[in-house]
């Protein structure tokens, strides 16, 4: 069962606390579309478990619309570069920090989209 890990928290730096029942309650109606009823009626471990399935379906969908991503910015990227994978765009996945690796992003990006690049002066 694949387990949410530090790296796909989207705020890494907040202390985490443990859920409240209003919180759960919320998650099981909107995140997981149970009935109020259906909600109550689950044990912690079932609820568990219900979370764990909607993480996975949600990071399989991530990763779908991630390899479409990928295969575009490979089409029109410099073939001197690295090609791009899945993981650059996993939501939740940190972007490399070396500014020069961002500004290919970036220019990666603003090709693909037909834009022009400008330099101030």
């Amino acid at each position: 069962m694949e387990q949410i890990s530090s790296r796909q928290r989207p705020f890494i730096n907040e202390p985490i606390e443990p859920p409240q029942w209003l919180d759960l309650w919320a998650i099981g109606i909107y995140d997981l579309r149970l009935k109020s009823n259906i909600f109550w009626g689950l044990t912690p471990i079932e609820f568990h478990a219900l979370i764990q399935r909607h993480i996975a379906a949600e990071r399989r969908r991530d990763s779908r619309t991630a390899l479409i991503c990928a295969v575009l910015a490979n089409i029109h990227r410099d073939p001197k570069r690295q090609p791009f994978t899945i993981d650059d765009f996993m939501p939740g996945n940190k972007p490399s920090s070396e500014p020069q690796e961002l500004l290919e992003h970036i220019r990666a990006w603003n090709r693909m989209m037909g834009g022009k690049e400008t330099r101030r002066t």
